[in-house]
């Protein structure tokens, strides 16, 4: 038999180093060195109520450095609240009731039950300051910020429910909402008092005021319904509602489909109810064409009967044709 390597019968294990071993090295107060000799430490040496303070960054307050039991001072028990409370360190939120006004980014306006109306209100009206009253051009996180105080009953001048609409949105797009909720920004419901405005038309501007919001990239103002008559009504209750801008481009689209046809009386009778002003635009392109009809003689003997017996009755629509006949007559005495 080989003779015994002597060096590994006499060796004898020194005692381990407490700075090689970390916490995880040590279990049920036994550790193994490195050569393989089994050692015990001691119990007061690595005391679940003690700790190495190297291993706190006292010059920061992250909440890794606090363990569960422990503080910073190295006592044993809970630390102290007043080191290290919620209140003292930002989650992400904001404390009750308050929120950062210096600029009007998304992430100074969070979601909390702690915001007034009045704090919305104000808010918004800052926001009106940097991005305008033009919904289109606002960034999306702002517009999302406009379903924060959430929505409000839109009622009928007869008090019925017609639908349910963004109260923020309808602050930045209307100076007419906007002047309502300065006044009352606690309020939830708004009453539409204008009896002549058609309720499915104001349903089909609160879709718009729906749509600009849910979808972020929106820049198109409120769509175009498919009915000539239905174009004059929802005209007519978004300019009454204070959102005129959002349906300018109404005009031009009835003009284009009133080329080729001769407009009904009833369709010239709500144009005639529905007028803005003297000089509406959609009344004047009806007179133009009842004026261009009865002129090239387009319109047979029991047509142009029917359409004067019409004029007599309807003082804003005959004004409107007789000023057609006098422009055109105006023109070719300038030839």
């Amino acid at each position: 038999m080989e003779s015994s390597n002597s060096d590994f019968f006499n060796y004898a294990p020194t005692e381990p180093n407490p700075a090689d071993y970390n916490s995880r090295d040590y279990t049920d107060g036994n550790y193994t060195s490195r050569d393989g000799t089994s050692c015990t430490y001691s119990a007061g040496d690595y005391a679940s109520g003690n700790y190495n303070t190297n291993d706190y960054d006292l010059s920061d307050d992250n909440s890794r450095d606090y363990g569960a039991g422990n503080n910073a001072s190295g006592a044993s028990g809970s630390y102290d609240k007043g080191d290290c409370s919620s209140s003292n360190y930002n989650t992400g939120g904001f404390t009750s009731g308050d929120y950062n006004t210096s600029d009007n980014t998304s992430a100074d306006y969070a979601t909390s039950n702690y915001y007034t109306a009045a704090d919305h209100i104000r808010y918004t009206t800052r926001a009106i300051l940097t991005y305008g009253t033009d919904i289109r051009i606002w960034p999306a996180p702002a517009r999302h910020d406009l379903t924060l105080a959430g929505t409000v009953l839109v009622l009928s001048s007869t008090s019925a429910p017609i639908c349910k609409a963004y109260k923020l949105v309808l602050f930045v797009t209307s100076p007419h909402f906007r002047a309502y909720f300065e006044s009352n920004p606690s309020a939830t419901s708004v009453e539409i008092a204008d009896p002549n405005i058609d309720l499915p038309a104001i349903m089909h501007v609160m879709q718009w005021v729906q749509i600009v919001v849910d979808n972020p990239t929106a820049k198109f103002g409120i769509k175009v319904p498919g009915g000539n008559e239905d174009i004059v009504k929802v005209r007519y209750a978004a300019v009454k509602l204070g959102l005129e801008l959002y349906v300018r481009h109404f005009v031009r689209i009835y003009k284009d489909r009133l080329r080729d046809r001769m407009p009904s009386s009833a369709e010239c009778e709500l144009v005639e109810r529905m007028a803005l002003d003297d000089g509406d635009d959609v009344v004047c392109a009806v007179g133009e064409r009842l004026a261009h009809l009865r002129r090239r003689q387009v319109l047979d003997m029991y047509e142009v009967a029917a359409l004067e017996e019409f004029l007599s009755k309807h003082e804003v629509m005959a004004r409107a044709v007789f000023a057609a006949d006098e422009r055109v007559k105006h023109a070719r005495h300038q030839r």
